[in-house]
């Protein structure tokens, strides 16, 4: 829904990634370039469980694999043509699962028929596979390819051009604003990207600046900035949606993909987010930068009977 919202109603060219390839001709359409983050064929792929050791094979779900898969991917687009520049990099990958252990049996919770002790770990590191990794890639890319056209002074004041600088987006999660019983693991994985985003606006010169802090930025974020150019005017931010209107989340919950058929769940949508409405907001920055919130923050969505806001969480 962002890809089509950016190509076709703000004139954008779009380049998809994604360790999956488009499974429709919809989704293949609304893309003008694809990269393939992770190996599709890769006979260590089916080994994740195993202990051989040995390191990670080059289809698993590391950070680094990730890096390399883009960074692999637009050297071969643009043919090394030397430093590409992006106006926006949005990282929308994620994922949920409750906090349930599974044994190394397949049994389920608690122990297998033969004694297995829980795998406690594996949803942590799936939920950080899907919601903090590409985080991290994508913000290594953001610093070698998002565009760099205004300068800002060091108190995040820009030269007037009113062209303004990239923007990195990321999607975060409302759950995370708060304890979250039962989900643990999914939302540390999400405090933690949001962690990311806000250290990273801190460093940038469209960050807020608080008084008291300035001495503290101008000591340690400006030094970093000085090594990375694209800092001087790029925008990072976190969308925070509460629930998303989307077919998967209407089949869980609602039972329905249509979100009418209510008969095995009270819910309803009306307070529920629709991509398109995240996708419209996330142009517009792109269009207006003037309009964009400090780096840094993140913005939570609001739905109220089908009416979306987008308001500073923090």
């Amino acid at each position: 829904t962002i890809a089509a919202q950016l190509k076709y109603h703000h004139d954008c060219v779009v380049i998809g990634s994604d360790i999956h390839p488009p499974q429709s001709q919809e989704k293949v359409d609304c893309i003008d370039a694809y990269i393939q983050l992770l190996p599709l064929d890769d006979d260590d792929s089916n080994d994740a469980d195993s202990d051989g050791g040995g390191g990670n094979s080059s289809s698993e779900i590391t950070i680094d694999n990730l890096l390399h898969g883009l960074r692999s991917g637009i050297s071969n687009l643009y043919n090394d043509v030397g430093r590409v520049e992006f106006d926006a990099i949005i990282c929308t990958s994620g994922g949920f699962a409750m906090d349930e252990s599974v044994s190394e049996s397949g049994e389920g919770e608690g122990e297998g028929e033969g004694g297995d002790k829980q795998v406690v770990g594996n949803v942590y590191e799936t939920m950080l596979q899907m919601n903090y990794y590409p985080v991290v890639a994508a913000g290594e890319i953001v610093k070698e390819h998002i565009k760099t056209t205004t300068k800002v002074d060091r108190y995040g004041n820009d030269n007037g051009s009113g062209s303004g600088g990239g923007l990195f987006i990321v999607l975060g999660a409302a759950a995370a604003l708060s304890p979250a019983p039962g989900m643990v693991a999914y939302a540390s994985s999400k405090i933690a990207a949001h962690y990311y985003i806000q250290t990273l606006g801190a460093m940038t010169g469209r960050a807020l600046r608080k008084e008291h802090k300035i001495q503290r930025m101008n000591d340690v974020g400006l030094d970093i900035r000085r090594r990375n150019d694209c800092l001087d005017s790029m925008t990072a931010l976190a969308i925070l949606p509460v629930m998303l209107n989307t077919e998967a989340n209407r089949v869980a919950l609602l039972g329905s993909s249509t979100g009418t058929d209510t008969s095995t769940s009270t819910e309803d949508c009306s307070t529920w987010t629709k991509p398109e409405d995240i996708a419209k907001e996330i142009g517009a920055w792109i269009d207006t930068p003037a309009i964009r919130p400090h780096s840094g923050s993140l913005v939570k969505v609001v739905t109220e009977d089908n009416e979306t806001e987008f308001k500073l969480a923090r």
